[in-house]
């Protein structure tokens, strides 16, 4: 990953205590029942609204830098992405090593991009999935609290959204070890065999996996909203130290994470799914959305950084 070195804010859902499940998981508007949510809602004033489909991963990097950096510079409006992968690709964590994490051979061989997110956090897997990226300044009052409660701001929309489609979409609340099928494995390097306080789980399984920084004078989450669930895939593309280490990850994998395909037995595509998020947001969050897209500025400095980012591999 090209530009600053670790002077960054990052988080990362399973780097945060996780979920008791004898504590109920919240739906609701208010997360614990008696705060408001970060800011309230959303301010008046329209968010920007760009659907990326099936562009491959050295491009969604960039974009979503360049998109923090204008929105950060008051170049571009607040601003909610929505994109699939092609072809799918892993991306990994600011601070990963990949090398030593990730089968890079196997990856070439399957097809699949590698990637270097600006966030932090553990490997993703991005195959039959949707992914959200939301970029607004620092000052904005969604966002000007804790990381924390930025984070579970974001989730409650995405939630809402989510359970629109007729699942029963939670969040995890803080305060305890987990016990629920997503629970923490600190030695997995990947992002979706652990879940954590804010997190979105359907039943006990994960569903969506989010990440965020603040730099650049702006916030940035993007995040997974897995449409379906692949458990041998998923742990194809991960090195591991130990003999079975992949047959473990692969039932790991499915017991610990889950699809809206497998939740709602039907066929469901990625628009169906974008524009429940989408509503989801304006009912919960109350925000306002246009159809936009990028900038010519942003546009250029998106090119000329994922060109870069081609001629290089990823370190």
């Amino acid at each position: 990953m090209t530009g600053g070195g670790p002077e960054r804010e990052t988080f990362h859902g399973p780097e945060f205590p996780e979920h008791d499940e004898s504590r109920p998981m919240t739906r609701g508007p208010q997360c614990d029942g008696t705060r408001p949510l970060a800011g309230d809602r959303c301010p008046a004033g329209p968010w920007r609204l760009i659907r990326d489909l099936e562009r491959d991963g050295v491009w969604h990097m960039a974009v979503d830098e360049v998109v923090a950096r204008a929105v950060g510079r008051r170049e571009a409006p607040p601003t909610l992405r929505l994109y699939t992968w092609d072809p799918p690709a892993v991306s990994v964590g600011y601070f990963q090593d990949a090398g030593a994490e990730i089968d890079l051979e196997r990856c070439r061989a399957l097809g699949f991009d590698v990637v270097r997110r600006p966030t932090g956090g553990r490997a993703v897997l991005h195959h039959r999935e949707l992914t959200y990226a939301i970029s607004c300044p620092a000052d904005h009052p969604m966002v000007t609290g804790s990381v924390e409660r930025t984070y579970e701001a974001i989730s409650l929309g995405l939630a809402a959204g989510i359970r629109l489609l007729g699942v029963d979409a939670a969040l995890v609340p803080p305060g305890d070890a987990s016990r629920t099928a997503a629970g923490r494995d600190h030695r997995s390097a990947a992002c979706f065999q652990s879940a954590a306080r804010y997190e979105i789980l359907a039943g006990s399984r994960k569903l969506v996996g989010s990440a965020q920084v603040r730099r650049w004078g702006a916030v940035l989450q993007h995040g997974s909203i897995l449409i379906s669930v692949d458990p041998a895939l998923h742990a194809a593309v991960f090195r591991y130290p130990r003999a079975g280490g992949e047959t473990a990850a692969r039932r790991r994998f499915a017991a610990r994470t889950t699809g809206l395909r497998e939740l709602l037995a039907r066929e469901i595509d990625p628009e169906e799914v974008a524009a429940s998020v989408i509503r989801g947001m304006t009912e919960v969050l109350g925000c306002e959305f246009y159809s936009g897209e990028l900038g010519e500025k942003e546009k250029e400095e998106a090119e000329n950084l994922a060109g870069t980012r081609r001629r290089s591999p990823i370190p």
